[in-house]
């Protein structure tokens, strides 16, 4: 089965979704995780997955920061047509909302 994990996060600190995606790949599910980049390194681990960064500007205001990550993320999340959604967190679910309407497909929220 296919996954898309949508998250607006710094996935340098982010090891409660680390450890989501490495116990779905090890089910024999294809991660896929449509996140936020804030300019920092991931670490290697990260490195296992299919990796769509959304590059964020640090100095703009969440104003507009989230509905460009919002639109971005959907059309991303979209072109990947997974069978599983996952939103982490609010501000997440748009998005992953959006792409798992256009794809016919399940969507999971995690708050």
């Amino acid at each position: 089965m296919r996954v898309c994990m949508v998250l607006f996060g710094d996935l340098r600190y982010d090891y409660r979704v680390y450890r989501e995606a490495v116990t779905l790949s090890q089910a024999g599910h294809q991660i896929s995780l449509v996140a936020s980049d804030f300019g920092g390194v991931l670490s290697a681990e990260w490195e296992a997955f299919d990796l769509h960064p959304i590059r964020i500007d640090r100095s703009a205001s969440l104003r507009r920061t989230y509905p460009s990550f919002w639109r971005r993320a959907a059309k991303v999340a979209t072109r990947l047509r997974a069978d599983v959604y996952h939103a982490h967190d609010l501000d997440a679910l748009w998005p992953a909302a959006r792409a798992a309407k256009a794809c016919d497909a399940v969507l999971v929220y995690d708050s």
